[in-house]
């Protein structure tokens, strides 16, 4: 029987997150945002990485005490994220059909992925830092200020 797999995530994911964050109510993510915690963080030189790691797995927490109203765009998503290790796309119903506990090690599994720590880790440097002498293919030395204050 073929295994399911991670695919590389590319925007088309993040765009079927969104449709998951707003069903299981966006304003409940807020929350999972504490940037006096990330600011906390970022002060004791944790790095990007653990900052990630902290910020997906309260999401991961978030969604699952909310499946019941995400059903739907939890499977369509996973979907948009996995194939089958013989290269078939997979379908929400793979997800939908599949026993509780590989499931749930499926969704520990991906909330570890590099790709989403990472993602999930700039988003949290974002959330309320400054980035400084940031350095890209087309710039020697910019400076991009990214201090957003959401209120609560």
């Amino acid at each position: 029987m073929a295994e399911i797999v991670f695919k590389d995530l590319t925007v088309d994911n993040l765009f079927d997150f969104c449709g998951v964050l707003n069903a299981v109510g966006a304003k409940d993510i807020l929350t999972v945002f504490d940037k006096k915690e990330i600011t906390a963080l970022q002060k004791a030189n944790e790095s990007t990485d653990k900052i990630g790691i902290v910020v997906v797995m309260k999401l991961v927490k978030l969604i699952i005490e909310n499946i019941p109203k995400a059903k739907k765009e939890i499977c369509d998503f996973l979907a948009g994220c996995t194939k089958f290790d013989d290269g078939t796309k997979t379908a929400a119903n793979d997800f939908i059909e599949m026993k509780i506990v590989p499931f749930v090690k499926l969704i520990k599994e991906f909330s570890k992925r590099e790709d989403l720590t990472d993602f999930f880790g700039e988003v949290a440097e974002l959330w309320g830092s400054e980035r400084k002498n940031l350095k890209n293919s087309s710039t020697e030395d910019t400076e991009v200020l990214t201090d957003i204050s959401i209120e609560q």
